[in-house]
């Protein structure tokens, strides 16, 4: 799946959203890859809104 893929699947979730995503950043291998998701919103981002977004 290509970078642009991951960035199209992401964002449909957060078209309505408070929260808005800055960043995506893909590393690692082909058999371990790492995807973060870096997020931001006018108030902040507090621990509640990360574990919203992680699940």
């Amino acid at each position: 799946m290509s970078d642009y893929n991951y960035f199209d699947i992401i964002t449909e979730n957060f078209n309505d959203s408070v929260i808005k995503i800055v960043d995506l950043n893909i590393r690692g291998d082909k058999k371990n890859k790492i995807l973060e998701v870096f997020i931001d919103s006018e108030k902040g981002v507090s621990i509640d809104d990360i574990t919203s977004v992680n699940s």
